[in-house]
């Protein structure tokens, strides 16, 4: 077939596009008020008379005054009655009834021991000594009472007796060496025998008495600080070449040596006080942070206070670590 021509402008192919076919016109309603006030006749209302959309009279309706009081309101009480009450009293809150110092860092439960201890090996330098005193004595005697193992610091300052004959000897022999004057070297041997006297009758059970008072681990501690403070070795504290009066006097008695047979092998206090100073992270990696942290503390307590198990397995990990045979 023959295709002629594709626009012949007839309805088949017309010449433009389809248009949209005229809108009607919209019809227009006036709107007309054919009732009540929409229409005003211009007339006065009767007296009585309502629009429809008022409604009827009813009750006590005054036209044009709003009603004052519903009626339902009779059955509602919006008001509370607080005459002759009492004022809420204020909950007090719950004190800690021991705590390291006077209010402060509360010591009645575990975990509240166990956060003192750790805070006082951090922060203890920055307690005056007569607070690092206190709070070490309140803290050591509560962890007692639970079991809780703390430092050796921490039970050095809290302890009650004096310290060791050699701990002694040290403390009065770092204060010597700072000293030039002649008659401050002469009052600290003095008190240094003073001391040692007190140190050997508690030994022997025998109570030491100068200047009209029986001398105990408080009132050395006590003279040693005025020494210092008369001297200038109280200067030397924070630097660590002088201990404080409370640490100079005070300690706890060595026990002997810990050690512990595990099938044909051996594992003692220096075994495991070797791997707590210096493999703490095979500690770590074999059990848990929490766990290695109270070790790295006390490494012979924490070993007493394991399971058998668990025991070798520590044994082993310091053996195999201080010396060639570890444990089977």
């Amino acid at each position: 077939m023959i295709k002629f021509a594709e626009i012949s402008n007839t309805s088949l192919a017309p010449a433009a596009g389809p248009t949209r076919p005229a809108a009607a016109p919209k019809a227009v309603i006036r709107k007309m008020g054919g009732m009540g006030h929409l229409v005003h006749d211009g007339h006065p209302k009767a007296e009585g008379v309502y629009e429809p959309e008022e409604g009827p009279a009813c009750h006590d309706y005054v036209h044009g005054e709003n009603v004052k009081k519903l009626p339902q309101m009779k059955l509602m009480k919006p008001h509370v009655d607080v005459t002759a009450q009492e004022p809420p009293t204020k909950m007090q809150e719950k004190k800690a009834s021991v705590t390291a110092l006077p209010g402060q860092y509360p010591l009645d439960s575990y975990e509240q021991v166990k956060a003192a201890s750790a805070y006082f090996d951090e922060w203890k330098d920055h307690f005056s000594i007569e607070d690092r005193r206190a709070y070490a004595v309140n803290m050591v005697k509560r962890a007692n009472e639970l079991g809780i193992p703390v430092s050796a610091t921490a039970r050095k300052y809290g302890a009650e007796t004096l310290a060791p004959v050699e701990e002694l000897k040290f403390a009065f022999a770092a204060r010597r060496a700072l000293l030039s004057d002649a008659g401050a070297i002469g009052a600290l041997n003095d008190l240094e025998r003073l001391v040692l006297e007190v140190r050997e009758g508690a030994d022997n059970g025998v109570k030491v008495a100068a200047m009209g008072h029986v001398m105990s681990p408080e009132i050395l501690a006590e003279t040693l600080s005025q020494l210092d403070q008369q001297t200038g070795l109280a200067f030397y504290y924070e630097t660590k070449y002088v201990p404080d009066p409370f640490f100079s006097m005070y300690g706890v008695e060595k026990t002997a040596a810990f050690s512990e047979t595990l099938g044909n092998q051996t594992v003692t206090a220096d075994d495991l006080e070797f791997l707590a100073k210096n493999r703490i992270h095979l500690v770590k990696g074999t059990f848990d942070l929490e766990m290695a942290k109270e070790f790295k503390t006390d490494p012979v307590g924490i070993y007493k206070s394991l399971p058998v198990a668990q025991r070798k397995i520590l044994a082993n990990l310091a053996k195999s670590m201080n010396s060639s045979d570890p444990v089977v």
